[in-house]
């Protein structure tokens, strides 16, 4: 899990959006969200405080959909990939207030959904 977190996260920073959010390690303190992906793809919409946030990503669908993005425009923030069905990764991030868009590439209804993240007042 660390591996691959770690590879996207280094090709983040040098594509310059280290600026958007600079990662952690899994279990990093701060807020922790629940997100589900299954086959419709990502939660149509979720909504975080901004600073550090560890989204612990469980696949309940049937394979088709395997990993779960987090973009600035076209470029990727963070991403957690090979969620097998049935399995539980964590991606550790800290992100600035924006909107963001999630991707869940293969979903059949929400492969692209939207984050929002406020500000922590």
């Amino acid at each position: 899990m660390f591996r691959t977190t770690g590879r996207a996260l280094l090709v983040t920073f040098l594509s310059g959006s280290v600026f958007l959010a600079t990662a952690g390690t899994a279990g990093a303190k701060g807020t922790s969200v629940k997100v589900e992906i299954d086959d419709d793809g990502c939660p149509a919409k979720l909504t975080v405080k901004a600073g550090p946030t560890n989204f612990k990503v469980t696949n309940s669908g049937s394979g088709d959909v395997s990993e779960f993005e987090i973009l600035s425009g076209s470029r990727v923030v963070a991403e957690v990939e090979n969620i097998a069905p049935g399995l539980r990764k964590e991606l550790s991030v800290n992100l600035k207030p924006g909107t963001y868009k999630t991707l869940c590439p293969g979903g059949s209804k929400h492969s692209k959904a939207k984050l929002v993240v406020t500000s922590r007042r």
